[in-house]
């Protein structure tokens, strides 16, 4: 399609092949020759009216060149001259047919412009076409796109997988509800802060037919989340820009909207009325809401409305991600600054409305190790009554493993891990080794940590005393007697590192030895008690066999691009050096001033980034940042002079603050896991009794 949209014009070959044989100036010639002649060189013979591939005069131009860029540059010229002669104007509209009512009654040569281009060449039929000739069909879409969406879809029964295939509109109702929007604001019925409706009757399922007939009143099993609830839509619409229009069914393969299913969608959800219907994957998220903010309201008795306005948001917007903190303080986690601020502004003035404070915002870290050797420290624990005792190791996982594990594609999925297992590890050379060797033959015991939703840690067996075959299988049932309470102490361990309370990643735990003295348990209760210590055991040996290595910070990085023009590289870059961010690339526009630099920025540096650009290059630069992945922090947040030239340059009693321990001591002091102390160094006041 070439097209302009300053102009509102567009054309494709075969639109302007039927826009010129329409005229009955080109005799017999069709429109699918006429189009075909019109890329390449090929000649019109005006006498015959035939086409040819050789010139029929000296300097005779192409078909494309005298039927396309001609008239266009012809049009341009004589409206845009200085003073436009209307007998020329006149003759060229004629010739292109077009009306003199259609462009005379415009008064500037700029309006009149657009009106013969836009009646010449109108842009909505040329889009039109192009996506009716070049776009597949709803039947052959959705049979290249299932089985993506669907991952079970061969398991469903044999009349819904074809009705799913075909886009049967007789067949069983299939929709899929992507998100909520609000039908007020969208038809500009209201202003904010004054909303007339209640949320059911404000918004509605945005969502997709892919089977069946959908009607207003037709029972229907609607599946979001983790639950299955039967529901009756009041209406349904189409979409039309900033309006909506009601209508009595939509047949597959069209977007609408639904009412009345709002107040039990969450984020999104399938209708159905085929109860074996497989379940769809979840809409690809393009970031993952690593920023949190912490909400309280002024009034504590407005609690239960700030509560139910964060249900509305999470159920509306599916990057928003709700949480409760150990200490009873309300986390919303988002994708971002902007998206925090746009959030913050829902919340205010549509779903809550009251009045709240919000903490600063708040970026999550996590934890690894670097290995200090090549060998197995194991770590021995035992409960106080020393009858259970286990001994574990930890080791960081080799550098391919750990870029699997830091992608931000890690969602926990048991297929991560077993790609990692499989895949990964043996291409590694350290996988020659004994521990290495065990990981890749055997499932881990847990992997974690479950509670944040991604895989970052594995629990493994390797026992060290493999030639005493009694002594293995005294192990291996005191292993399977107490895995439900060391697979609990490891999730404990993996949910927070002993640097500041942060998930851990890319640490593989190997249980070397477990002893349990069954002669020391009289009965039940204390075996049941003996269970719970074992918990708490499980997860010290798991911390202590970490402490066994240098412990390191991974930080989120966003994907920076900062576009800007004219001559404020120096500013931009100044400012994103000062930010520890890494310059990638630099690209100028061909033509023109613009330009645009594009980089990795930690999370933790991105807040404010916008306005400073904003202010140092005067309004010119705009930024835009996409979650993009984890790195390590190769800095010992303990460092401390050792060495001779250490201490010649820091000193000895000196503390070298670096970019790791900023980091852990600004989380320990928001957790209040440790209070800074304000005098590092005192010295007795010396006081004076003369004249007293």
């Amino acid at each position: 399609v070439f097209a302009s949209g300053t102009d509102g014009f567009g054309f494709t070959l075969s639109s302007i092949a039927r826009t010129w044989v329409s005229t009955g100036k080109l005799g017999d010639l069709s429109a699918d020759a006429l189009c075909d002649a019109l890329w390449g060189d090929h000649f019109l013979d005006t006498k015959s009216m035939s086409i040819s591939s050789k010139p029929k005069r000296e300097g005779q131009p192409p078909m494309a060149v005298a039927f396309v860029f001609e008239p266009l540059w012809n049009v341009f010229s004589t409206f845009t001259a200085e003073q436009p002669d209307d007998t020329a104007c006149c003759k060229i509209t004629s010739r292109l047919g077009v009306p003199d009512r259609a462009w005379k009654s415009r008064r500037s040569s700029k309006d009149r412009l657009e009106a013969v281009v836009r009646h010449w060449l109108p842009l909505a039929p040329c889009m039109l076409d192009a996506v009716c000739d070049h776009l597949p069909s709803v039947a052959s879409g959705q049979r290249r796109r299932l089985p993506s969406l669907i991952p079970q879809l061969l398991e469903a029964p044999e009349e819904l997988r074809e009705s799913l295939t075909t886009a049967d509109p007789n067949g069983p109702v299939v929709v899929y509800v992507a998100k909520l929007i609000d039908i007020e604001y969208l038809a500009g019925s209201c202003q904010y802060g004054e909303r007339t409706k209640p949320f059911d009757e404000s918004f509605v399922g945005f969502g997709r037919v892919y089977s069946g007939t959908l009607r207003p009143g037709t029972p229907l099993l609607l599946r979001s989340g983790a639950r299955e609830v039967e529901v009756v839509p009041r209406s349904v619409f189409l979409l039309r820009g900033h309006g909506l229009e009601s209508v009595d069914h939509v047949p597959p393969g069209r977007l609408c909207g639904i009412s009345g299913i709002a107040n039990d969608v969450v984020k999104h959800g399938v209708l159905t009325t085929c109860a074996a219907l497989p379940r769809f994957l979840p809409p690809p998220l393009l970031s993952s809401s690593i920023v949190q903010y912490v909400l309280r309201p002024k009034r504590p008795d407005e609690l239960e409305t700030l509560l139910h306005g964060l249900q509305l948001l999470y159920q509306t917007d599916p990057q928003v991600e709700l949480a409760v903190l150990p200490t009873g303080e309300h986390v919303m986690g988002v994708a971002g600054e902007v998206h925090g601020e746009r959030c913050v502004e829902d919340l205010k003035t549509t779903f809550a409305r009251v009045e709240f404070v919000i903490s600063p915002p708040i970026v999550q870290y996590r934890e690894t190790i670097v290995a200090k050797s090549s060998k197995l420290r194991p770590v021995e624990v035992s409960t106080p009554c020393g009858n259970f005792s286990i001994s574990v190791a930890a080791m960081p996982f080799p550098n391919d493993a750990m870029e699997l594990l830091l992608d931000t594609e890690n969602k926990g999925d048991p297929a991560v891990y077993e790609k990692l297992r499989r895949d990964v590890l043996p291409a590694c050379p350290e996988s020659k080794r004994k521990y290495w060797r065990k990981v890749c033959d055997q499932k881990p015991m847990a992997t974690g940590p479950s509670r944040y939703g991604f895989c970052g840690c594995s629990l493994h067996v390797c026992f060290e005393v493999d030639d005493d075959e009694e002594e293995v299988a005294d192990m291996e049932r005191s292993l399977s007697q107490f895995s439900d309470a060391i697979t609990s102490g490891f999730q404990l361990a993996t949910n927070g590192g002993p640097l500041c309370e942060e998930p851990l990643i890319g640490v593989c735990f190997f249980v070397t030895d477990i002893l349990v003295e069954d002669e020391r348990i009289p009965d039940a209760g204390a075996m049941a008690f003996l269970m719970r210590q074992a918990i708490g055991t499980t997860s010290a040996a798991c911390r202590q066999a970490f402490q066994q290595h240098s412990a390191r910070v991974v930080e989120p990085l966003y994907e920076c691009v900062v576009h800007s023009a004219g001559a404020t590289q120096g500013k931009i870059y100044n400012a994103l050096n000062r930010r520890r961010a890494t310059i990638d690339d630099e690209v100028m526009a061909e033509g023109g001033e613009t330009f645009y630099i594009s980089g990795s920025l930690p999370v933790g540096e991105s807040f404010g980034l916008q306005d400073e650009l904003r202010i140092a290059t005067s309004g010119a630069a705009t930024t835009q940042l996409r979650l993009s992945k984890w790195k390590l922090l190769d800095l010992d947040p303990y460092f401390k002079p050792s060495t001779k030239e250490e201490i010649e340059e820091y000193g000895t009693d000196a503390v070298v603050q670096n970019v790791a321990t900023t980091l852990v001591e600004a989380v320990r002091q928001r957790k209040g896991i440790q209070k800074r102390n304000v005098v590092e160094f005192a010295e007795k006041q010396k006081f004076s009794m003369r004249g007293a």
